[in-house]
């Protein structure tokens, strides 16, 4: 499984770390044994279902209901229970013209594709690879802990950044299909992790 991007864009964080290793959310992380659980505060938001289409090929996240990150040192962990039928991507941002002036950070996570990329601004090359159309049901973490963004796939780590703390709220996209989940949360993440 090879993950890339062929974006050119000088300000952009671009990964392409293809780990397999299973990477429990509760587990300690490479750099200190400090748990993520025993690091999470009482403050967890809770959301509820919702279904997301995008019949268009390219990001929309007009869609998606904003997620506000409640967390006053934005360190977080996000986890949602998807069915999809399309790679999902994600935009960490302050406003929604954020996002019209590419002043945002952009993740796509390749259900389909297997490109896991994490960057400031809109992914405008991508696979999705998704030749048959089924729908697959996966568990989507993201963790922002130290400035370092984390995302797993079924508690598996795809790919990681250093990225800059400047975004509070989440949205979500699909391209060209639905994405649609039943249950989520976003526990705050104490200071002193």
């Amino acid at each position: 499984n090879t993950a890339s991007s062929t974006n050119t864009a000088s300000d952009s964080y671009t990964s392409s770390n293809t780990n397999t290793d299973t990477i429990n959310l509760t587990s300690s992380t490479s750099e200190q044994n400090t748990s993520l659980e025993s690091c999470t505060s009482s403050s967890t938001s809770l959301f509820d279902c919702e279904i997301i289409p995008n019949f268009i090929n390219t990001q929309n996240y007009s869609s998606s209901t904003p997620i506000s990150i409640p967390c006053t040192k934005s360190d977080f962990i996000f986890s949602i229970s998807v069915a999809t039928d399309s790679d999902i991507f994600v935009a960490l941002y302050n406003e929604f013209n954020d996002i019209n002036t590419n002043n945002y950070i952009e993740c796509q996570i390749g259900i389909f594709s297997n490109a896991n990329i994490i960057q400031i601004g809109k992914i405008f090359n991508y696979n999705l690879a998704n030749i048959n159309g089924k729908t697959v049901v996966k568990t989507v973490s993201i963790s922002y802990v130290n400035s370092d963004l984390t995302i797993y796939v079924n508690d598996i780590a795809v790919t990681s950044e250093t990225v800059p703390n400047n975004f509070s709220k989440i949205a979500i996209s699909p391209i060209n299909g639905v994405i649609s989940f039943n249950r989520g949360s976003l526990k705050c993440v104490s200071s002193n992790c």
